[in-house]
Formats: C-alpha cells, sequence, structure tokens
C-alpha cells in the first residue's frame, strides 16, 4: 500500500491484541513480538502495510473498512 500508513488506533490495537499479532505473524512467518516491534515503530510499519493479507486480517479481525485502517502520509 504505497504511501499509507497504518491508523494511530489500529496500532494500538495491534500492539494490545495478542491473539490479532498471533494471526498476522502466523501469515507472514514471523513471530508475534515482530508483529508488535513493526507497529510500535514508525520506520518499521510499511513491513505491515505492503502485505494486502494484513489489511484483510485487520478488516475482518475490527470490522474496520480501508480508510480507517490505513492512512496517507
Amino acid at each position: 500500500m504505497e504511501g499509507k500508513s497504518l491508523s494511530e488506533e489500529i496500532k494500538h490495537i495491534i500492539r494490545n491484541d495478542i491473539p490479532l499479532r498471533q494471526k498476522i505473524a502466523i501469515q507472514l512467518g514471523i513471530t508475534q513480538k515482530t508483529v508488535y516491534e513493526y507497529a510500535h515503530k514508525k520506520k518499521r510499519e510499511k513491513a505491515l502495510t505492503r502485505y494486502p493479507i494484513v489489511i484483510e486480517i485487520l478488516k475482518k479481525h475490527t470490522g474496520m473498512p480501508d480508510t480507517k485502517i490505513l492512512i496517507k502520509n
């Protein structure tokens, strides 16, 4: 997702929702700690937004539309 970042609300949800982090980690083949770090550090969050599957997981888990998940830089 070029030119878009995760919203602050979504980053907060990822940092605090262990089952959600586990879902993302399994799909990306990384640890849930790494997912947490991606959501915590501004420079690293792009690692999550580049995968459409992550956006789909977030939409299903939170019920939020793309417009609430991603924001323009």
